[in-house]
C-alpha cells in the first residue's frame, strides 16, 4: 500500500487535526477501457507527506509550503487547498469558517440596522405629519364653530322687518325695521356684537397663536439614569455610563456630531461623541473586535461602521428626550464630523448633559 501510495496522484488537501497531520491525494483508477474514477487516499504522519512530496518535482512548491506548516507549533485544527502549487486555507477549515460566519454576521447587523434608522425615521415623520395634521384640524373646527354659533344670534335682528324689506340685502334689513321695534333690535345687539366679535377672528387667532408657541425649543431634559438605562440595553454585556461634570473639549481633533431636528427640520439640539466614544460604543454594537476597536483610536480614524453604529446609539438617546411629556418629537441625524464654526451656539446651549461611558469616552447632550 505504501508503494502504491507514493507511486503517483495529485496532492489535493493538507489536514491537522490535534497536532496530527494527513495529506489527502487523489488519483485516477481505471474501472473499464478509458473510464477511470477518481479515488482519494490519505497519508498520515510529517515524515510520510514530505517524502511523497519531494518525490516530484512538479510538488516543489508544496513541499516547501508543507514542510514549513509542518514545522510550527498545531494549535486549532486546521485546513489547506493545493492550488497552483501553493497552500491557501481552506473552505472547510474552522477557522475560516468562523471568520466568514462572523463577517456575514456583521455585514448582515450593519444593513439590518441601517435600515431599521431608516424605518425610524420615516415612522417619526409619518407621526409628526399625522399631529400636524391633528392639529390644523383642530384648529379650523374651532373656527367653524364660532361662525356656527354666530349665525342663530344674528338672524333675530332681521326677523321683525316688513316684506317689502325681505327682498333687500341682508344689511339694508336694520334700516328699513320700524321704530316698535327698536327694542327687541337692541335687545339682539349685544348677542350680535358677540357674534361678530367670533366672526371677527379673535378666538380663532388665539387658537393659532397656542400652536406656534407650543413649537418653541422648550424641551426638558430626562434624568441621567434615562440615558444610561438606554446605552446599557441597547449595547449590552458591560457596557454603561455615567454623568460627569467635565466638558467636552471642542479644541479635540476628533468630535463627531448627530444633531437633533424638530418636525419644522428646526436644529433643536445636538448629541456629541468624542473618538472613543464614536468607535467603542458604535463598534461594540456591531460585536467588533476590541482590539480592532483599539486600532482605530490609535490611528484616530473611526470607520463607516463604528460611526454609523453610533448614530444609531444617537437616535436611541433622543428617543429618551421624546418620552418626556411635553417635549416635541425630535429625530436624530447621521453622524459625522463636528465643524464648531456651524455650530457655534454648543458653547453656550440651553440646557447640557454630559456621560462617560465605560469605555472611557465622552458624550454630551446639549439642547440649542
Amino acid at each position: 500500500m505504501s508503494g502504491d501510495l507514493l507511486g503517483g496522484g495529485t496532492p489535493k488537501r493538507l489536514v491537522q487535526r490535534q497536532g496530527h497531520w494527513v495529506l489527502e491525494v487523489v488519483r485516477q483508477v481505471a474501472i473499464d477501457r478509458s473510464v477511470y474514477r477518481p479515488h482519494t487516499q490519505q497519508l498520515e504522519g510529517r515524515d510520510v507527506i514530505l517524502r511523497y512530496l519531494k518525490r516530484s518535482p512538479q510538488f516543489k512548491g508544496l513541499a516547501v509550503g508543507a514542510t514549513q506548516l509542518l514545522s510550527e507549533p498545531a494549535s486549532s485544527p486546521s485546513c489547506f487547498d493545493a492550488v497552483n502549487g501553493e497552500w491557501v486555507p481552506s473552505v472547510l477549515a474552522p477557522s475560516y469558517i468562523e471568520q466568514l460566519k462572523l463577517q456575514r454576521k456583521r455585514a448582515a447587523q450593519h444593513t439590518i440596522r441601517i435600515q431599521l434608522l431608516d424605518l425610524q425615521a420615516e415612522v417619526l415623520r409619518l407621526k409628526h405629519g399625522h399631529a400636524a395634521l391633528l392639529e390644523r384640524v383642530a384648529v379650523l373646527e374651532g373656527q367653524l364653530g364660532a361662525v356656527v354659533e354666530g349665525a342663530p344670534i344674528a338672524r333675530p335682528a332681521a326677523a321683525p322687518v316688513t316684506a317689502a324689506a325681505t327682498k333687500s340685502s341682508a344689511a339694508d334689513a336694520p334700516q328699513t325695521s320700524s321704530p316698535a321695534n327698536a327694542p327687541s333690535a337692541s335687545a339682539g345687539a349685544m348677542p350680535t356684537a358677540n357674534a361678530d366679535s367670533k366672526l371677527s377672528g379673535a378666538e380663532p387667532a388665539t387658537a393659532e397663536a397656542a400652536p406656534r408657541s407650543h413649537k418653541t425649543h422648550n424641551i426638558s431634559l430626562p434624568p441621567t439614569t434615562d440615558y444610561v438605562r438606554c446605552i446599557e440595553q441597547l449595547i449590552g454585556g458591560d457596557t454603561t455610563a455615567k454623568a460627569v461634570e467635565d466638558r467636552v473639549d471642542f479644541s479635540q481633533a476628533a468630535l463627531y456630531l448627530s444633531v437633533l431636528i424638530d418636525d419644522e427640520d428646526r436644529v433643536a439640539g445636538a448629541i456629541l461623541m468624542d473618538l472613543k466614544a464614536t468607535v467603542f460604543l458604535g463598534g461594540t454594537l456591531l460585536m467588533v473586535p476590541e482590539n480592532e476597536l483599539t486600532q482605530q483610536v490609535a490611528n484616530n480614524s473611526p470607520s463607516e461602521d463604528s460611526v454609523a453604529a453610533s448614530s444609531e446609539v444617537c437616535s436611541a438617546l433622543s428617543g429618551s428626550l421624546n418620552n418626556v411629556s411635553g417635549n416635541p418629537q425630535l429625530r436624530s441625524s447621521l453622524m459625522e464630523a463636528l465643524e464648531i464654526s456651524k455650530h457655534s451656539w454648543l458653547s453656550t446651549p440651553a440646557s447640557v448633559t454630559h456621560l462617560a461611558d465605560s469605555f472611557g469616552g465622552k458624550v454630551m447632550i446639549a439642547i440649542r
